[in-house]
């Protein structure tokens, strides 16, 4: 392992002596194809002594994002997109980054020896102290990698004129009002178009930002993914959703759904499973109800039973618990979103208290309700809700 990460200049040496006690790494790794495997760097111990930065990983582009987009009955909506090959190990780091991430296989000058970039630094190593190889890259598994890795790829394509800030697509941002939404995450991106659905354009803007994009990704040194280059498509998989650019419809990728609906059903006729299956298949279903995010609500009593358990703890699932998992199932063909839907031309607002309730509606223009929408309520809202104790005590002025 070490040999190739040499050979591809991923690898430098630290003396013993600068190395923090307990701040040591590992490896391991994860399938990534029948032929590769992704190299994760096991940082947990400097992570540990860092604060997790989170500026630019708002930035990250959702398909809740992609949703706010309403598609005009004129238009179709056309997507391109690349995705970059190794993309956090073509960074350059200093000398500071590398040491970070170090890891605990300590060499003798001997053994380190047939390493160029031992040759390389061997004049600034001491000869009485073992050496410790360091990820001279940035690595999966720092804490601050999706952080760098983020900011870089939006500030290369705000450099390419690839997109602007006010097209991106992101977690708490708004759909944007133009033509053009993009969104990046990490090293995939994804360029949607509203395009007139006749005649056909030879070339269209979405196309030529790809482009201007993958030109800079090549100044840069970066390799756009041949096979997971794509451009003008109706339809295709991107970020874990199916979009059809036609239909407007998006749905979480039957590749994934079909699997958990299985998995999930075999697991209600059983009655049993361990904690750590639990949290799979829970974590598995708030990845796919993301496309309707209302759905969530469905997941409760799946929660309840991984609650002050270990992860080894074999559990009974209750019948609420079971039936929970037969909901999941029955409902998964409906966790759809339609681009199509068209605002509706009136305002509706209500009220409640104790007492009574009220609502009201005014017509008004789609223009004004489509910006309205704009700013409805986002994540993270619901979860700031009364407990039904404190509502009782706010409804009786307590």
């Amino acid at each position: 392992m070490l040999r190739f990460l040499d050979d591809r200049h991923r690898l430098s040496f630290i003396p013993e002596s600068k190395v923090r006690p307990g701040r040591t790494c590992g490896v391991f790794a994860i399938m990534k194809d029948q032929s590769k495997d992704r190299m994760i760097v096991d940082a947990r111990p400097p992570n540990q002594a860092e604060e997790t930065l989170s500026t630019w990983t708002r930035t990250l582009g959702t398909i809740e994002a992609l949703e706010q987009i309403e598609l005009a009955p004129s238009c179709n909506l056309e997507l391109s997109g690349t995705d970059l090959c190794d993309y956090y190990y073509c960074y350059r780091v200093s000398a500071a980054r590398a040491s970070r991430n170090v890891l605990n296989m300590p060499l003798s000058h001997k053994a380190a020896s047939q390493f160029s970039s031992y040759l390389r630094q061997s004049h600034q190593l001491p000869a009485d102290q073992r050496v410790f190889p360091c990820i001279s890259t940035l690595a999966m598994g720092d804490c601050q990698a999706v952080e760098l890795g983020q900011c870089a790829h939006i500030k290369l394509g705000i450099i390419a004129g690839a997109f602007s800030p006010e097209e991106l697509l992101y977690i708490h941002g708004r759909g944007p009002r133009g033509a053009i939404a993009a969104g990046v995450v990490i090293d995939d991106v994804l360029i949607a178009e509203q395009v007139p659905s006749s005649p056909l354009q030879n070339f269209t803007e979405g196309e030529r930002r790809l482009a201007l994009l993958c030109e800079e990704y090549l100044q840069r040194g970066l390799v756009p993914h041949p096979r997971k280059t794509f451009k003008r498509e109706l339809a295709t998989e991107v970020w874990g959703a199916a979009i059809n650019g036609c239909s407007g419809v998006v749905r979480p990728s039957p590749k994934r759904v079909i699997p958990l609906m299985m998995l999930t059903s075999r697991l209600a006729l059983l009655g049993f499973s361990t904690v750590a299956l639990l949290q799979v298949i829970s974590g598995s279903w708030i990845s796919v109800l993301q496309t309707r995010r209302r759905m969530l609500c469905l997941l409760d009593h799946l929660y309840l039973a991984q609650q002050g358990r270990d992860l080894d703890d074999v559990v009974q699932l209750s019948p609420a618990a079971i039936a929970e998992c037969w909901t999941l199932v029955s409902l998964a063909p409906m966790v759809v979103f339609n681009l199509r839907a068209r605002s509706h031309d009136e305002v509706f607002m209500s009220d409640a208290s104790e007492w009574g309730t009220a609502a009201v509606k005014a017509k008004t223009t789609q223009t004004f309700v489509q910006e309205l929408h704009r700013h409805s309520l986002s994540r993270g809202t619901w979860g700031r809700l009364l407990s039904p104790w404190q509502c009782w005590l706010k409804s009786h002025d307590m």
